[in-house]
């Protein structure tokens, strides 16, 4: 266990929210890990799911030298709730005002989020030289919809207030819209970076797992689509679905593989469940709930898929944010079917890829699908320089190094 930094260190300090694996977790672990080096080493704050009791745990990652886990413990039952994520914040705000060492700078997560924005104004000013955020998803007024209107506002003040509080001066940020908002609440347009999400150019395969049409029995002649995804709107959930049952009219022998632990708690959880069951006749038989993988077992099936779906609505939620899952299927150089919007919208029509229609245009989605099942056929090499464009632009090791700028123009390092 490692208790404090080295003398000689000037750590960075990334405090973000998510599981380790999960989510916003990778973003700042790919771009943490890309920029570590034994001056700056970097401490990426996480929750550990493989432990619900106990405090504070700083470890040495063991695949990324110069990083370093600041992790917390996880909920029972693996769905947070009000009382572990104030735990987790009594936790934070304890270890940051005793224990945590002095960080050269701190690059706050998603300050929507209870645990990050309650959070971190004690490390901001007792701990860290420098300040700013990466804004990387809408809670306010974004995924807060979903909670009620109490916890919505208290989402959308933590956002639009932690900034200011904590005097951060500069922000990356994934989406034009996002860059929009980040203007409203007081950075100027020099000091806002657009950083989106990326990909790994040699992702790690498990090719031992069982392959998706053998664990499914799912015929070699049958087109396999698959969706990742662990937070999908109501909204976008149900558009899938109706497309995908309107397109099984056509193609019968279809099928949908949905990989991700997308059941939430609260308001959302119920609605999505609501989904689930007016589309009862196609969940188990067509569309296959196969539950959250470890990432190597995520690439074997992309792999596998035919062609992949990435399900969007019109709200702000997704206007705002770059969907985690769209790098892996650029790497995969995967057919993307979408009813896009936001930043999604914007980068595969700009690069002319994917089977695009509007967020609300089902015959469009639907038709879209079917289309997919033959237009899947050596896609890839049809669309090679596309891909190679986008996949230069979105790898991690470029998004890294345009974050290394932000520190460097900015005089932070």
């Amino acid at each position: 266990m490692v208790k404090n930094a080295d003398a000689s260190e000037s750590p960075i300090l990334f405090w973000q929210h998510c599981p380790v694996g999960k989510g916003t977790y990778l973003r700042a672990y790919e771009i943490g890990r890309r920029l570590a080096t034994a001056e700056h080493p970097v401490w990426i704050a996480a929750v550990d799911p493989a432990r619900t009791s106990g405090g504070v745990v700083v470890q040495d990652d063991p695949e990324a030298p110069h990083v370093k886990l600041v992790l917390f413990p996880g909920p029972p039952n693996g769905k947070d709730g009000l009382v572990q994520m104030m735990r987790r914040v009594i936790l934070a705000r304890w270890w940051g005002l005793f224990h945590a060492p002095k960080f050269a700078l701190g690059h706050f997560f998603a300050l929507g989020h209870p645990f990050n924005g309650l959070s971190c104004e004690v490390l901001a000013w007792f701990k860290c030289t420098r300040r700013l955020i990466d804004w990387d998803d809408l809670w306010g007024h974004g995924f807060g919809v979903h909670a009620g209107l109490v916890t919505n506002t208290v989402l959308r003040v933590l956002e639009r207030w932690v900034p200011r509080i904590i005097k951060a001066d500069r922000a990356t940020t994934v989406s034009h819209y996002l860059a929009g908002q980040c203007q409203e609440i007081g950075f100027a347009q020099g000091h806002i970076h657009l950083i989106g999400n990326g990909f790994n150019a040699e992702p790690v395969i498990d090719a031992s797992s069982p392959g998706l049409r053998e664990r499914f029995e799912i015929s070699s002649d049958h087109p396999l689509a698959v969706s990742v995804g662990n937070t999908y709107s109501p909204q976008s959930l149900e558009a899938m679905l109706a497309a995908f049952k309107l397109a099984m009219e056509q193609r019968p022998e279809l099928r949908l593989v949905l990989l991700g632990d997308f059941h939430k708690p609260g308001r959302l959880g119920e609605s999505i469940k609501d989904i689930l069951a007016r589309y009862a006749d196609l969940m188990g038989r067509s569309v296959i709930e196969a539950g959250s993988v470890p990432e190597s077992v995520m690439h074997a099936h992309l792999r596998e898929a035919d062609f992949v779906i990435l399900p969007m609505d019109e709200g702000l939620a997704d206007r705002a944010r770059f969907p985690i899952r769209l790098g892996p299927y650029l790497a995969h150089r995967k057919l993307i079917v979408s009813n896009a919007s936001g930043e999604v919208e914007r980068i595969l029509s700009g690069a002319s890829l994917g089977l695009l229609c509007p967020p609300k245009d089902i015959p469009a989605f639907t038709a879209n699908i079917v289309l997919a099942c033959t237009q899947h056929v050596d896609y890839a090499s049809r669309n090679a320089a596309f891909f190679d464009s986008l996949l230069t632009s979105y790898s991690w090791d470029t998004l890294a190094n345009k974050w290394q700028g932000v520190y460097s123009s900015g005089g932070i390092l």
